[in-house]
């Protein structure tokens, strides 16, 4: 996707729902559109997935681009363009993408990981992109569509892909606090302050934002601020 205290961008004094917009921002209301578009930015282990999954529960088509380039990795063609970018070194001895191996190469501080990330992302990202875009048009010209679709993307501000979005949620959370959840998937602080390292950082992403959401670990108070979420947007 958490502690859920709606609060206007920048994290400005005096929040509450519904929250300031920035007014140099589009205006869902104004861009009426059929079905609207929300996209999900936060840092990692923000708990935007847990928000995607309150939204699909509220009967959100959830577009998850994490599932897609997993998906992704495992399709014959991406497999040899990675191959041959990587070396061997970076397939399984069933001749799958070893996703650890690749994460060691691509997650890091230095030059030469910041150059070997970009290489995968021009691999990968087209790929990743044009499945977006068809679900999201696939979902928005059905018979029957959602009352909103969700994208959650991790780079989905550094990849522009907001432009696609009519509101873009930040799921803001404390380091502290992403770093424990992280913890919780198996991952050293190494890992997460390299992995970190590999986004733009938090404040930048907020400032891009819509809506700002804090993120709470209490269910309730979770549920409460999406309803309030999902409300403001549908009668929008």
């Amino acid at each position: 996707m958490e502690s859920r205290s709606y609060q206007p961008p920048r994290g400005e004094a005096g929040a509450g729902w519904p929250p300031r917009r920035n007014q140099s921002k589009p205006n869902m209301a104004k861009k009426k559109r059929t079905v609207p578009v929300i996209g999900l930015a936060g840092g990692i282990a923000a708990g935007k997935s847990y928000v995607a999954r309150l939204l699909a529960e509220r009967g959100a088509t959830v577009i998850d681009a994490d599932a897609i380039g997993h998906e992704l990795v495992t399709r014959p063609l991406v497999i040899r363009s990675i191959a041959n970018a990587f070396g061997p070194g970076v397939l399984d001895p069933a001749g799958r993408i070893d996703r650890s191996r690749l994460a060691g190469l691509v997650f890091g501080t230095d030059e030469l990981s910041t150059l070997r990330r970009k290489l995968l992302e021009s691999i990968v990202h087209p790929a990743i992109h044009a499945d977006v875009v068809r679900m999201l048009r696939r979902a928005k010209d059905s018979k029957d569509p959602p009352p909103m679709v969700v994208i959650d993307a991790p780079l989905l501000l550094e990849s522009g892909w907001n432009k696609m979005c009519d509101l873009v949620l930040f799921v803001d959370a404390p380091r502290e606090l992403r770093l424990r959840r992280a913890h919780r998937r198996g991952w050293s602080d190494l890992e997460f302050a390299n992995r970190e390292a590999a986004q733009r950082d938090v404040d930048w992403k907020r400032s891009l934002a819509d809506v700002v959401i804090q993120s709470v670990e209490d269910p309730q108070e979770m549920a409460r601020q999406i309803d309030e979420l999902v409300q403001q947007v549908t009668e929008s």
